[in-house]
């Protein structure tokens, strides 16, 4: 980018650098230990939900199960939606980080068995496209859902110190409908991946035939 004659920096280019000073002055990006402070920022729990999510899937796969990922992404629901749900009225912090924990490695077990289950039914060509409308589509859903009804209930319920109460109200009502969706899913979930198989088999079949 080149400064407009006139301007305060006449003929300087913008770094990288002046970007995301600029960014962070407007509140766009922080670091993690800013935010935190010190080592805090670098704490996550996303790892060890991933790693449960592997060893279960592997476990199942190895067992015949061809519904292994939905069934880690049921799991890692019915991890993180009761403890999101407890966290917020937990009576004493440590307690309210305790569920917290478990309630973070639920959600990344979910999160890397989301797009894993879809995959197994698409079609290799848009694969890739459905991972990326996956992750846009939780994105929005997870804005559209969470800080608005939180809000509007917070203020209907007679303010900020109602904030807990709203909170959990908001996680059950949207983690409760997805947990009973994903559980009649599973009743058809590894038939279907069955015959997308068989169907792949059959398209390799004739054109080695051919």
């Amino acid at each position: 980018f080149q400064a407009e004659p006139g301007s305060r920096s006449v003929g300087a280019s913008v770094s990288l650098e002046d970007i995301v000073s600029l960014c962070k002055r407007r509140g766009f990006i922080y670091q993690g230990s800013e935010i935190y402070g010190g080592l805090a920022g670098t704490y996550d729990y996303g790892p060890l939900g991933t790693l449960l999510g592997i060893r279960l899937t592997r476990r199942w796969l190895k067992a015949g199960r061809r519904d292994a990922t939905l069934r880690v992404l049921w799991v890692g629901l019915v991890i993180a939606v009761p403890g999101f749900a407890l966290y917020p009225v937990m009576p004493a912090p440590a307690l309210a980080l305790a569920v917290m924990f478990f309630a973070f490695v639920g959600q990344a077990t979910a999160a890397a068995a989301g797009p894993a289950s879809l995959s197994l039914l698409a079609p290799g060509q848009i694969r890739a496209q459905l991972t990326a409308i996956y992750y846009v589509v939780i994105s929005v859903s997870g804005q559209l859902l969470g800080p608005p009804p939180v809000g509007w209930m917070t203020d209907h319920l007679g303010g900020p110190r109602h904030l807990r109460e709203a909170m959990t109200i908001e996680v059950l009502a949207a983690g409760v409908p997805v947990l009973l969706l994903v559980w009649r899913g599973l009743r058809n979930y590894g038939a279907e991946v069955l015959a997308v198989e068989r169907a792949i088999d059959g398209q390799r079949t004739a054109v080695v035939d051919g």
